[in-house]
């Protein structure tokens, strides 16, 4: 039989008390779940787990790989020429070269093109997919490449990569 403080008025009672011999309140010792008890232990020993390790999560030998969000930031279009063709309503990239920067391959690469007319208004815009292996540190140069359809009074354009996959 232990002794603990009363709940309300801090005098010595027995932890198996019903009720405090001197204010008379019922139950003066709040006594600890087994759950929390094991749960407070629990928590105890996650702290002390990140004490020993210091906060830091293992190494491994091989180096992280970079997303593909980080693999498309490091493939540009180096220069591309444009015209319309088929009666004007399409645009085709007359030659386009696209450089890997990357230690490592990408394929299917999305090209963005924003086009705008005489004022500097953007008015339009083409999509596409390609699906070609552009090997690391490598440049490759695509000729004749149908955009889509373009309306009729871009007067200029600008063309980016939007995405690329691993290889």
């Amino acid at each position: 039989m232990a002794m603990a403080k009363c709940r309300e008025c801090g005098a010595e009672v027995s932890d198996s008390a019903k009720t405090c011999p001197k204010c008379g309140i019922a139950k003066p010792v709040k006594k600890t779940s087994l759950a929390v008890k094991l749960l407070l232990g629990l928590f105890a020993l996650g702290v002390l787990g990140q004490v020993i390790n210091d906060g830091s999560s293992p190494t491994s030998s091989a180096p992280a790989r970079p997303s593909e969000d980080d693999l498309a930031a490091k493939v540009s279009i180096k220069d591309f020429t444009w015209e319309t063709g088929y009666s004007d309503s399409v645009m085709v990239l007359a030659k386009i070269s696209i450089e890997n920067k990357n230690a490592e391959n990408v394929k299917d690469f999305e090209i963005e093109c924003i086009h705008s007319g005489p004022s500097g208004t953007v008015i339009d815009r083409n999509k596409k997919t390609i699906y070609q292996v552009i090997q690391a540190g490598k440049t490759v140069t695509l000729k004749a490449l149908k955009m889509g359809f373009i309306h009729s009074q871009a007067a200029r354009s600008s063309c980016f990569i939007v995405s690329v996959r691993r290889a």
